[in-house]
């Protein structure tokens, strides 16, 4: 229907943040009655140790991107 807006379902954060704010959005949103909303923590893949880089090469960025695609799959329908 015309201005309509799908439902949130998720609400992603990058992992540096999942506990502030956030964490208070998303019990104020279930205090209004919407419980369906995931919060869902997504690495940016800004925060790659120099270390680990090394040590897992290209498949630091692959295991990552897996990492937040799962979890988004899981929050979502």
């Amino acid at each position: 229907k015309g201005g309509e807006h799908p439902p949130v379902r998720a609400i992603t954060v990058e992992p540096q943040y999942e506990k502030g704010s956030v964490s208070l959005l998303h019990k104020q949103l279930q205090a209004q009655g919407l419980k369906n909303i995931e919060v869902v923590t997504v690495d940016p893949l800004e925060t790659g140790e120099p270390a680990e880089l090394r040590k897992e090469g290209g498949g630091w960025y692959v295991k990552r991107m897996r990492a937040n695609i799962e979890a988004l799959a899981r929050a979502l329908p």
